[in-house]
C-alpha cells in the first residue's frame, strides 16, 4: 500500500538530503496529523502520488507544478517518462510564509527515486528513472541531467521551462509559461539562482 511504502520514503527522506549538515531534525508525521496549526508555524515536506496525500490533494490546485496519474505538468509543459517524479519548493498555499517542499509522482517507486537526488537541485526538478539511477552526491552528472529544472521568478512562478536539451521551439514563451496560482504574495525570498 502507499501509506506505508510513502512513510518509509518520508522516513529515509528525513535522514537524508543535505539536511544532516545542519543537524536537522525531520518529524514524521501522517498526512492526516497535519492540522492549521502545524500549517502555520512549520514548513512542510510532503511526499506522495495522486490522491495519496490529503494535505498535497487540498492544495495541489495552487501548486506550480501538477502530478496526475502518467505525467508531471510544469507551466503548460506536460512531461512524461519512465520513472518520472517531481521535487520543488514553495509557499504554502494554506501558510504563505512558509514553506512547502513537494516530492512527488505517478508511482510509489518513483517517489522513492526522489531521495536520489543529488543534495543541491534548483527550486523545482523533474526527473525520470535515468536521472535517478545512481544518486549524485552534490548536482547532476552532466550525463544523466533531470527532464526539466529550474528556479521561480520573484512571484514564485516558472519563468520558462528549461529542460535537459535548454528551451527550444517547444518550450512556452516567458508569457506563455507564467502561471497564477491563486497563492497570496508571500514575504519569503526566492531561493537565489547559483552563479553561471
Amino acid at each position: 500500500e502507499d501509506t506505508e511504502g510513502l512513510k518509509r520514503v518520508a522516513e529515509q527522506g528525513s535522514r537524508g538530503w543535505p539536511l544532516w549538515l545542519w543537524r536537522h531534525q525531520q518529524q514524521v508525521m501522517a498526512d492526516s496529523e497535519i492540522t492549521p496549526a502545524i500549517m502555520q508555524t512549520r514548513p512542510l515536506v510532503l511526499y506522495g502520488t495522486p490522491g495519496s496525500n490529503s494535505v498535497l490533494e487540498s492544495m495541489s490546485a495552487q501548486l506550480p507544478i501538477r502530478i496526475t496519474a502518467d505525467e508531471i505538468a510544469v507551466a503548460d509543459r506536460k512531461l512524461t517518462g519512465s520513472g518520472i517524479g517531481t521535487r520543488f519548493i514553495y509557499p504554502n498555499p494554506r501558510s504563505p510564509n512558509r514553506y512547502v517542499v513537494v516530492q512527488a509522482a505517478p508511482t510509489l517507486a518513483a517517489v522513492q527515486a526522489g531521495n536520489r537526488l543529488p543534495d543541491f537541485v534548483a527550486d523545482y526538478v523533474v526527473y525520470d528513472a535515468e536521472s535517478t539511477r545512481s544518486r549524485p552526491r552534490l548536482v547532476f552528472d552532466a550525463r544523466r541531467k533531470p527532464l526539466a529544472q529550474g528556479f521561480f521568478n520573484a512571484h514564485w512562478q516558472v519563468p520558462t521551462v528549461t529542460t535537459a536539451e535548454g528551451s527550444g521551439p517547444d518550450a512556452p514563451s516567458n508569457d506563455e509559461a507564467l502561471i497564477d496560482t491563486g497563492v497570496p504574495w508571500s514575504s519569503l525570498p526566492v531561493p537565489p539562482a547559483p552563479p553561471t
